[in-house]
């Protein structure tokens, strides 16, 4: 996890996959924010964002199942 953002009932955490020697993407790192919302004292995911990359376009998982 690379950095946490809260305020309030929202928090986003900022979290960088890297891909190692032998993968299909050998060397790529991925950045992803999460973001969450506390509902009843709990926290939940509420959103992820992918960020653009050398092998991956920008997206969030909310846009892509809204999709028809």
């Amino acid at each position: 996890m690379k950095q946490i953002k809260a305020g309030g009932d929202r928090a986003a955490a900022e979290v960088v996959y890297h891909w190692g020697p032998g993968t299909q993407y050998a060397g790529d790192s991925r950045r992803v924010t999460v973001l969450t919302v506390r509902e009843n004292g709990r926290w939940y995911v509420d959103d992820l964002h992918n960020h653009k990359g050398k092998f991956n376009s920008e997206f969030s998982l909310s846009q892509t199942l809204s999709k028809d």
